[in-house]
């Protein structure tokens, strides 16, 4: 997972668009959903957590939030070879020069799986992989 998300810093680094923890969250929930669209397989396993601002991979959270809301740089990482990097590319590159509010507003454009357990569970509520894929695939008829 968190090779993953070193990943996604190393990309926008290079790029130089850094982003900070929070957009990173977002960005990962975006990949998974991306992910599992065109693969039909996780991303990763950790679950998502609904927080006030959006779904967050506690591990990532935890190993970024020194950082604040500052960019984070990575130096450079490959994505790891289990995965199918054009997917995940296609995803950053959709995001490139995002604002924290332009991704929040993006999550939620739509219902989805974390407004449905935020709203229903509170903070703090894992969100199932299961419900993220009914919401997508409601999205998508």
């Amino acid at each position: 997972m968190k090779k993953i998300a070193k990943y996604i810093l190393s990309y926008y680094s290079k790029l130089e668009q850094p982003i900070s923890n929070s957009q990173l969250q977002k960005i990962l929930y975006f990949c998974w959903i991306d992910y599992y669209k065109a693969e039909r397989k996780y991303l990763f396993n950790e679950p998502f957590i609904a927080w006030t601002l959006g779904p967050i991979v506690k591990s990532v959270y935890y190993e970024y939030c020194s950082n604040g809301g500052f960019p984070i740089f990575e130096p450079d990482v490959q994505c790891p070879d289990r995965l199918n990097k054009a997917v995940i590319d296609a995803t950053l590159k959709k995001y490139i020069g995002w604002s924290l509010n332009g991704l929040l507003e993006e999550l939620r454009r739509t219902n989805s799986a974390w407004s449905e357990v935020f709203y229903s569970r509170g903070s703090g509520a894992v969100i199932p992989f299961e419900l993220i894929i009914q919401f997508q695939f409601k999205l998508l008829t």
